[in-house]
Parts: C-alpha cells; sequence; structure tokens
C-alpha cells in the first residue's frame, strides 16, 4: 500500500509542478512578483509540529498595477504528531495548491493570501486518540506577510492553516497550525 501511495504522490507532484509551469503567464518586467520563490516553513499547534519546503510558481492570473495576483504552491514537508502522550510519529506532506494574494500598499510591501488545495499525508496522522481517516486531504491556509530587500526579493508570513479530509472518511479529527514561512526568489 505505501509503495502504491509514494508512486501516486511522485506522479501526481510531477504532474502538479508541470501544470502550474505551463500556466504561468508573461508579467511585467517591473512587477515584484516575477519568478519563482522557493520557501521553508514551521508550523505547530498542540503536540503536533510541521516543516516544510515548498515552491510559489507564476499563476494564470496576474493583474499588473491592481492589488491581486495569484501563485501556485507545491509543498513537500515532515509532520511530527502524537497519539495521546505516546512518542511522535512522523507523516510526510505533499500539498499543492492556488494562492490567492491581496496587496494593502501601492509598494505591494504587505499582503494577505490564502490558499486552498490538496495534501496527501502518509502515513495518516494522529490527534490525540484518533487517527486520520485518510491519506488524501483538503488543506486551507491564510497568512499576512511583508516583502523586504532588494526588488522584494524575500518575504515573511504568519499564518494558519487547517488540513482534514472534509468528512469524506472517518475519523475526521483534521489538524490545525501556526505557521511561519521565509521566502526569496531565485
Amino acid at each position: 500500500m505505501r509503495k502504491h501511495f509514494e508512486k501516486l504522490a511522485i506522479s501526481l507532484g510531477l504532474f502538479s509542478l508541470l501544470a502550474a509551469l505551463s500556466v504561468q503567464t508573461a508579467k511585467a518586467e517591473d512587477s515584484p512578483d516575477q519568478g519563482t520563490f522557493g520557501y521553508i516553513q514551521y508550523g505547530q499547534w498542540d503536540s503536533a509540529r510541521e516543516a516544510a519546503l515548498g515552491l510559489y510558481v507564476p499563476g494564470p492570473i496576474q493583474f499588473h498595477g491592481d492589488d491581486w495576483t495569484t501563485f501556485w504552491s507545491l509543498e513537500v514537508g515532515e509532520w511530527l504528531t502524537r497519539k495521546d502522550n505516546a512518542s511522535s510519529r512522523a507523516s510526510s506532506e505533499l500539498a499543492i495548491g492556488p494562492i490567492g494574494r491581496y496587496y494593502f500598499d501601492t509598494a505591494r510591501d504587505f499582503y494577505f493570501q490564502g490558499m486552498a488545495g490538496f495534501a496527501a499525508v502518509a502515513p495518516r496522522f494522529w490527534r490525540g486518540s484518533e487517527q486520520q481517516g485518510s491519506v488524501l486531504n483538503f488543506v486551507g491556509r491564510f497568512a499576512f506577510g511583508y516583502r523586504f530587500g532588494h526588488a522584494k526579493s524575500s518575504e515573511i508570513s504568519l499564518g494558519a492553516g487547517h488540513v482534514s479530509n472534509g468528512g469524506l472518511s472517518e475519523p475526521n479529527p483534521g489538524r490545525n497550525f501556526f505557521q511561519l514561512r521565509y521566502a526569496t526568489s531565485f
């Protein structure tokens, strides 16, 4: 079963990355959103911890001169969760989804972003005495961030996220995280 999931996760990840790259649109030369960003993320809630690496790839909708933009997010991570008070158990995560970002100021320094996507987490994670009912889950996140540095090539954000299977299987304890993320363009 695990080998089947690993093949599915790798195939889904490669397909999603190719799809996101294929819909990248041309952008204005002076746009601070130009290019791909890589990020590192740390999250925590109760006894669970998350560490992840990911990419922002420019999305299909870019409103130049306006306050909105989109990205695709592709992320791989590692979770440590605990069954009751037992020792921690590691789960691997692969997540993908579109991000909508709103800039609060004309300098495009401060922003709010939201993401709704999918995450595969294996082995299934624990919350208290319940193990998540499925490997495939929905993910929702929001964050407030600040862009800085030369050509606004770095950003830091603080946000929250939720992962659950949406009640498609039982049990569905879900998992919440507070998240800190640093991203830089390359």
